[in-house]
């Protein structure tokens, strides 16, 4: 394989990180090829549920409905609801 085909597949993918093996391949070589000297990018790291939370608190809210029954054979419904208040 020439080495200027590697090249230009390697400064094509530098110039547009958002283009994969299909889109190289249209202007260029193969796709075989061009996966073949495509850099593999390292994934962004996601967030965390704790960065997650504390971006959203303001807006959590919880609601839980449960059944409960007694001694007596009665049947007692529980709802119970929680709202997060946070000051940014």
């Amino acid at each position: 394989m020439s080495t200027k085909i590697r090249d230009l597949i390697r400064q094509m993918s530098l110039a547009n990180p958002l283009w994969g093996a299909p889109r190289t391949t249209a202007n260029c070589s193969s796709q075989a090829t061009v996966g073949r000297y495509l850099r593999c990018r390292p994934k962004a790291p996601s967030p965390t549920w704790r960065s997650f939370l504390h971006n959203h608190v303001t807006d959590i809210a919880a609601i839980d409905m449960f059944v409960v029954a007694t001694a007596t054979f009665r049947i007692l419904y529980a709802l119970i609801g929680l709202v997060m208040i946070a000051e940014r």
